[in-house]
């Protein structure tokens, strides 16, 4: 018993599934934390643009403000606005305080600064010489102008944070391309992996049905692959190894019980002949006599025939070739085939060419003798025969023609299988073992040839032997 492999089917669809699994799992992985930072960046940045612009937009107001109640005190110079610049001035630092938390670049920074000195400057002007404050006017231009900048700054700094959100995600969405990649080459690779780790052993397993439906148990069966596929494998050679005995029993009881018939039925046909020999005068004695000696000489052809084919079974018997003509072969067989050809009315349409070729003289007779009795027993009667033998430069072409029935598209393939008969000649019943056609194929192909149906279009059976020269 051989030795099984570790590893099941079962065990190699988990093993792909949870690789599979675990790419998909670091893709998507992969891509949902990253939409999650790009999701927290955007709120992140959405925030801050919108706190830095209501910022701006609150020390624009501010200032105004500023602005407002410095005119105001400079014309009534009132202790009560003076208060409220005071506070006003205060809540202007505290909102430049925020802004400044925000890292801008140096110079916006700067501007801050230049804001805060711009206020303390007003406040001074206003606290020193609070008739003349009109003058000072120009300093909340520039306050203004500043906060414009500010804004200016803080849309700058939107935009660059888009610009680099959208860098994120142009990032992220290569490495996404980039892992989808890889997940399709590895799941390639499995799938590819997993097919040929399936499809190896069944092709093993196919063909070794094949081999056993072909009669070929030499060979033993090994499939390799999985704990299943090995069992199985191991099931077909058990089933080789049955089949192999189930034939060499059935050869062995096909020759030992042939050659037992082939003693009495000698004995019928000598009593047969000196019953014919012995009845000459008696015409419906003698007919009878006849009849059994025909009948008991075709026995014996039958006889024959299954004692050749268990010899081709059990071993192949030795071939004696020798250098003869096919187209003698050819004609001795029509001649030995003459009453039958007479007593259907057949004509035989022989066009031959004269051809020496090296091979066993017996075998290439019960070659061609077969396929002309075949050609006869199926061919109506007054219809044509047509036999071709013609040489090629490497092979010589034998064509057997009738125009009976033909040989059915769905027995095509079995027709030279061993004791297959197929249906029975018209107005015939069926007859012989199913081993003339079988017999034909070996002949053929230990001569090194081939043995075909053609399919010509015209009715009947044509039968295609190539047999090579040398």
């Amino acid at each position: 018993m051989r030795l099984h492999t570790q590893w099941s089917l079962r065990t190699l669809f988990v093993g792909l599934f949870a690789v599979a699994t675990l790419c998909l799992t670091i893709a998507i992985g992969y891509a949902i934390w990253n939409i999650e930072q790009l999701t927290r960046d955007s709120e992140s940045l959405l925030t801050e643009g919108v706190r830095t612009t209501r910022l701006a937009d609150e020390l624009g107001d501010r200032i105004t403000n500023l602005e407002r109640t410095a005119l105001q005190y400079g014309v009534i110079r009132s202790s009560r606005l003076l208060e409220l610049f005071e506070g006003r001035r205060s809540e202007l630092h505290t909102e430049i305080s925020r802004l400044e938390a925000y890292g801008w670049q140096p110079t916006m920074v700067a501007a801050l600064g230049e804001l805060r000195a711009q206020i303390e400057a007003v406040a001074k002007a206003l606290s020193d010489a609070p008739a003349r404050f009109e003058s000072e006017s120009v300093a909340f231009r520039t306050m203004r102008g500043i906060v414009e900048d500010i804004r200016t700054a803080a849309d700058v700094k939107i935009d660059l944070g888009l610009g680099g959100l959208q860098d994120n995600a142009a990032r992220l969405y290569r490495a996404l391309i980039i892992l989808a990649g890889i997940a399709i080459l590895v799941m390639t690779a499995l799938a590819l992996s997993f097919i040929r780790l399936v499809t190896a052993p069944v092709r093993q397993i196919s063909a070794s049905i094949q081999a056993l439906g072909q009669a070929d148990f030499d060979d033993a069966i090994q499939v390799r692959g999985s704990r299943e596929f090995v069992g199985i494998g191991d099931r077909l050679d058990w089933l080789r190894e049955r089949l192999k005995t189930l034939e060499t029993q059935k050869s062995t009881f096909v020759r030992h019980i042939s050659h037992d018939l082939k003693t009495p039925l000698a004995n019928i046909r000598e009593g047969a002949d000196l019953l014919s020999e012995e009845c000459a005068n008696d015409e419906r004695q003698h007919e009878l006599a006849i009849i059994v000696r025909d009948n008991a000489a075709h026995l014996h052809e039958l006889i024959e025939d299954l004692l050749e084919y268990a010899g081709w079974q059990d071993d192949a018997p030795a071939l004696y070739p020798t250098t003869l003509s096919l187209d003698e072969i050819v004609d001795e067989t029509l001649r030995t085939h003459a009453l039958a050809i007479q007593s259907k009315a057949l004509r035989v349409e022989l066009v031959k060419t004269p051809v020496t070729i090296t091979g066993d003289a017996r075998r290439l007779q019960a070659l061609v003798d077969n396929l002309v009795t075949n050609a006869i027993k199926y061919a109506p009667d007054g219809s044509a025969i047509r036999i071709t033998l013609t040489p090629t430069p490497d092979h010589v072409e034998l064509h057997v023609q009738d125009e009976g029935p033909g040989v059915p598209l769905d027995e095509r393939d079995k027709v030279f299988e061993p004791f297959f008969r197929g249906a029975p000649a018209p107005g015939q019943p069926p007859s012989g073992t199913g081993i003339g056609l079988a017999l034909v194929k070996i002949y053929a192909q230990v001569h090194s040839g081939t043995v075909e149906i053609v399919d010509n279009g015209a009715a009947g059976a044509h039968f295609l032997v190539r047999l090579p020269r040398d």
